[in-house]
């Protein structure tokens, strides 16, 4: 089978204090088409005290170094005090469905007993005003019985009149080497309303011992065949991963088939991370973060040489 290789176009963007809530970080970048070839790309960032807000730029997919128009408000804010996104609202994925645009964002608070919590909300927007308004103050996604940790970052498409959803799980929390350590997998859920999800329906995807977690899934259904790409953390440092679907719930890992240009620039030299895919005009782009979880910034390629996949 053809290796996927991943050509970089471009380093696109990454926060430098422009407004007092886009300090640093532009992480989990999430693209929707405009017009032509512009794309608006929503992502998060971070103010000074940490938190996370949800924005958007705009560009041409040709020339992705040229930012061809910048939010100046957030899009998505932190909750207020004692809700569950109070540190933070971090989009995730993005769906427009009957002339509304639905915004899946991971909502986080700081915990004593381990580092974080996070949980997963939703934001509306009626394509007439593009202004997204927050469904609930309380999650969409939250601890059940059968799922008690966290629910993270998701990829959710409408498909065969139903939305569907590949979610991060927390499964467990250990304490290694003076540290918390994560572990998370990847879940498969369904909805028809975009807002209720019937969960924990199948396991996609576990990580191996050496890699503790798999994060940021990202779905493209091509030729029939159902394509994730995600990410796995190894030794502290996140790598992209591939996997290949016939239902978009028994998985097969493919990861040997990505092949990407070894780095020297200061955003992507040590790893690539939180993986967004999408189409455009039959070729296949890959958003991602490189370095430190999206402090260093996102960027852009593009696939070289398409596969047949199974």
């Amino acid at each position: 089978m053809s290796k996927q290789y991943f050509k970089k176009i471009s380093f696109v963007f990454v926060a430098n204090n422009e407004y007092a809530w886009m300090n640093n970080y532009a992480s989990h970048p999430v693209a929707k088409h405009l017009e032509k070839n512009i794309f608006r790309i929503y992502f998060s960032t971070r103010d000074i005290l940490n938190k996370s807000y949800g924005t958007f730029l705009d560009i041409d997919i040709l020339e992705p170094n040229k930012i061809l128009n910048i939010s100046n408000k957030p899009i998505i804010a932190p909750g207020s005090s004692g809700f569950f996104d109070d540190c933070g609202a971090q989009i995730c994925s993005y769906v427009n469905h009957n002339n509304k645009e639905y915004l899946y964002y991971s909502g986080w608070n700081i915990h004593t007993t381990v580092p974080f919590k996070t949980y997963l909300g939703l934001a509306i927007c009626d394509t007439k005003d593009e202004k997204f308004i927050k469904k609930y103050n309380i999650p969409i996604m939250d601890r059940t019985h059968e799922e008690p940790l966290s629910i993270g970052w998701v990829n959710v498409i409408y498909h065969e009149d139903k939305f569907k959803m590949w979610y991060e799980y927390n499964t467990k929390w250990e304490y290694i080497n003076g540290k918390w350590e994560y572990f998370f997998d990847i879940r498969y859920a369904e909805s028809n309303d975009g807002i209720n999800f019937n969960r924990n329906i199948a396991t996609c995807i576990t990580p191996t011992f050496e890699e503790k977690a798999i994060s940021r899934p990202s779905v493209l259904i091509d030729d029939g065949i159902y394509k994730m790409w995600y990410c796995y953390k190894v030794n502290g440092k996140y790598r992209i991963g591939y996997a290949e679907s016939k239902d978009g719930i028994n998985w097969n890992r493919k990861d040997d088939l990505l092949m990407f240009d070894k780095s020297e620039e200061v955003w992507d030299s040590e790893e690539l991370s939180y993986p967004y895919i999408f189409k455009h005009n039959n070729e296949i782009f890959m958003l991602c973060n490189g370095n430190h979880y999206g402090k260093t910034g996102f960027g852009i390629f593009k696939l070289d040489n398409k596969i047949k996949g199974i």
